[in-house]
This record gives structure tokens, sequence and C-alpha cells, in this order.
């Protein structure tokens, strides 16, 4: 096994620490795009980090815009077709 040295690691910086903490959406695609596929990994083990539901850390909706994105203003609302939003397009 090989050992990560600390000059192996990105500077800690708020933007490295959002990439590696953050819940939004977004963040967590874009972890999952930056991880080598496994070969030997089925469907459902690359899908795993998308199964559940992405929420707004300040209110706690799932359809704010915030819950897709951490830079987008939290709504404190649950309205369907919010702009930015993961249900932008539901009505």
């Amino acid at each position: 096994m090989a050992l990560i040295k600390p000059s192996m690691l990105p500077p800690l910086t708020l933007e490295t620490m959002h990439a590696v903490l953050c819940d939004c959406f977004d963040c967590v695609k874009a972890r999952v795009d930056a991880t080598p596929v496994d070969p030997t990994a089925s469907w459902f083990d690359r899908q795993l980090p998308f199964q559940r539901m992405f929420v707004c850390p300040h209110c706690g909706n799932k359809r704010c815009p915030r819950a897709k994105n951490h830079n987008n203003r939290c709504t404190d609302s649950n309205a369907p077709g919010q702009p930015g939003s993961l249900y932008e397009g539901c009505k």
C-alpha cells in the first residue's frame, strides 16, 4: 500500500476544503468525476454517491437552488421549478 505524503496533497485553501467537505450536488459530482473508475466496480457502486437526497444545508429543502450548488442563494422555499435547483424543470 502506498503512503500519502503531505507533499502529494493540494494546498489547504477554502476552495480545496469545499471540494472535500461540501455535500451539494455539484461538489459530490465533481468528487465522483475526479475519482479513477475501478473497472471491477459495478454500475451500482459508481452510482452510490447519488443514491441520496441532496438538501440545502440552511433550510433543508430539496428544491432550494443551494442544494445543487453551494454558491447559489438559499431561497428557503421548496417550490418546484426554481431557477438553479435540481428540480428546475419540474412544475
